[in-house]
């Protein structure tokens, strides 16, 4: 076997999800559906990932990026020094599948 650390902090990061959002967590090979801006997005679940336009998403929010668009904000470090801009979109999982209801 293989070690790969970034597949398995992937996985974590899956894992993690499924058990902050205990109503996402449906089976594997589910279908979740959501419609956006006049278009229907249909999300697999995977063992350990998603699937969204043949692409493979480590969580569901990077889905929900994908879906709704990011922007780029610029962070610096505490002397002043740039840092790698954070992607981030204004949704949220809960708001983006209706569970902040």
């Amino acid at each position: 076997m293989i070690y790969d650390p970034d597949a398995i902090r992937e996985r974590k990061r899956w894992e993690r999800e499924r058990e902050r959002y205990p109503q996402l967590a449906v089976e594997i090979g589910k279908l979740l559906r959501r419609r956006y801006q006049h278009e229907n997005h249909v999300i697999r679940v995977n063992d350990g990932y998603y699937t969204y336009h043949g692409k493979d998403f480590p969580t569901l929010y990077a889905v929900v990026m994908d879906i709704t668009g990011t922007k780029e904000y610029k962070r610096t470090n505490q002397h002043g020094d740039s840092l790698k801009p954070k992607r981030m979109t204004g949704w949220t999982v809960k708001r983006f599948f209706g569970l902040d209801k």
